[in-house]
């Protein structure tokens, strides 16, 4: 079984390369802009500046124009993260007080060759609207009083984009999947909410959607957000319609690059950059043994390659892999479940894999690894996993470790996807390597560390892979 030598395990900085890539599953592709951070958690309390965190090619954003038809709506900022969609809504009531707030979500992004919606709502707000979600609440009670947004969520049963009020009830209000705060006067005047809605509970919603936001005031509306200049028709001015926000794919996924294990690496020259997770352990790290993991996450296969050094005294017996596949984090980006091994600064891992990269002679051997999924308390050490599937599955196909030209040696790992349990399209992975079951690797690592006069290893945060 997997032991952890008693050492010192302390925090440091790592050199990590492209720390964010990953597979977006939906969409066409685009040639990727730059690979996403580690999520942003917003706290909604009325103070706006968390949202400065945000980085700007993972925001979106939208301005309505001055010359707007509806003057109320100003501003919308959409940040989704793994866990949360946050949403940063600015309004004017100069002329009418804000009462009721709509959220339209085309969800399941069903779109025809030119890019036309097929289902859905197609909602005239927007040009090209296929709304299977609306989130219906108040912004004011019927006092007039400003209240917490606590929307019913709606599912469209209507025909196909057609209009009307077609919307069947899915999620009560009141459910608790949303946190907002109440409306703060800006110095320009204006209104402003944030708001966060917890992923998981928007139904069918898929890694990238739509959403356009409506304003009413007496159920009569009074903004679209995003929106165009006013245009004229027959003489008459009117709303002037766009298309409604694209969230999440701004950068869509290159087709998925299939990795051969036979122990030629060159097909990792395949995988785009921005796909990739990269982890590289500094020369001064406590332990030696680790060099390099890539992590190419694909749509059918997560992919691992992982460099070491090891030598006759100390070679590399036995690799595991730490992945925390529920991906559960507090609001301030803390596990909260899986074995929390201090080798990481942030570890929750859910599933392990623990195998052999040589034989009982010591002859170089593939790695076959029995599966397991923790069961013990959470973010406790020890050894409280329980078997899922045994060694000699099928689930991986793997290379023996090759000697390449540095000295150095390698493997490559190859797993079917979807036999890992409740891998999400995200997830977090650290890797152990072990000699006669002693500790003798972490990738991700940091500098080695001296505390009270006793060096120990740098730990950082693991590998974060998907978007």
């Amino acid at each position: 079984m997997a032991l952890m030598l008693a050492l010192p395990l302390f925090a440091a900085g790592c050199i990590i390369d492209d720390p964010e890539p990953g597979p977006n599953l939906s969409g066409d592709w685009t040639e990727p802009e730059e690979p996403a951070g580690p999520e942003t958690f917003i706290t909604v309390d009325g103070d706006f500046s968390d949202w400065d965190a945000i980085p700007a090619d993972e925001l979106v954003t939208a301005t309505v124009p001055d010359d707007a038809f509806y003057s109320a709506g100003r501003r919308l900022k959409v940040y989704a993260g793994a866990t949360y969609i946050n949403i940063y809504l600015e309004y004017s009531e100069a002329e009418q007080p804000v009462q009721i707030m709509h959220l339209y979500l085309d969800s399941d992004m069903a779109f025809d060759g030119e890019g036309r919606p097929t289902t859905g709502m197609g909602n005239a707000a927007w040009t090209n609207d296929g709304a299977d979600i609306l989130f219906e609440g108040m912004l004011r009670d019927d006092t007039g009083a400003p209240t917490a947004y606590a929307p019913t969520i709606f599912t469209w049963s209507g025909e196909p984009l057609s209009g009307g009020w077609d919307w069947t009830e899915a999620v009560a209000a009141g459910a608790g999947i949303c946190s907002n705060c109440e409306p703060v006067e800006l110095p320009n005047g204006n209104m402003a909410i944030e708001m966060t809605i917890a992923r998981s509970a928007v139904p069918g919603l898929g890694q990238s959607f739509r959403l356009g936001v409506g304003l009413q005031y007496d159920w009569n509306d009074i903004a679209y957000l995003p929106a165009g200049s006013a245009v004229e028709e027959n003489g008459e001015p009117k709303h002037g319609a766009v298309e409604n926000l694209l969230i999440g794919a701004k950068s869509g996924p290159a087709p998925e690059v299939l990795i051969t294990a036979d122990g030629d690496f060159s097909d990792w020259e395949k995988v785009p950059a921005s796909e990739m997770t990269v982890a590289t352990v500094p020369d001064d790290a406590y332990y030696k043994a680790g060099k390099v993991a890539k992590v190419y996450a694909g749509e059918t296969y997560v992919n691992f390659y992982v460099e070491y050094e090891d030598s006759a005294e100390q070679p590399v017996q036995i690799m595991h892999l730490y992945l925390d596949s529920d991906m559960a984090f507090d609001g301030e980006g803390r596990p909260t479940t899986g074995m929390g091994n201090a080798a990481w600064t942030n570890d929750g891992a859910d599933i392990l894999f623990e195998g052999m990269v040589v034989d009982d002679a010591g002859a170089p051997a593939a790695y076959d690894p029995t599966i397991f999924n923790w069961t013990g308390e959470n973010l406790s050490g020890g050894w409280d996993w329980t078997e899922l599937l045994a060694a000699g599955s099928g689930v991986c196909s793997a290379s023996k470790p090759v000697e390449l030209e540095n000295g150095r040696k390698a493997v490559e790992v190859v797993v079917v996807r979807s036999s890992i349990p409740n891998l999400g399209s995200r997830f977090r992975v650290g890797i152990g390597l072990q000699y006669d079951w002693n500790d003798i690797a972490y990738i991700p690592a940091g500098s080695a560390v001296e505390e009270n006069g006793v060096v120990g290893h740098g730990a950082v945060e693991n590998m974060l892979v998907g978007r």
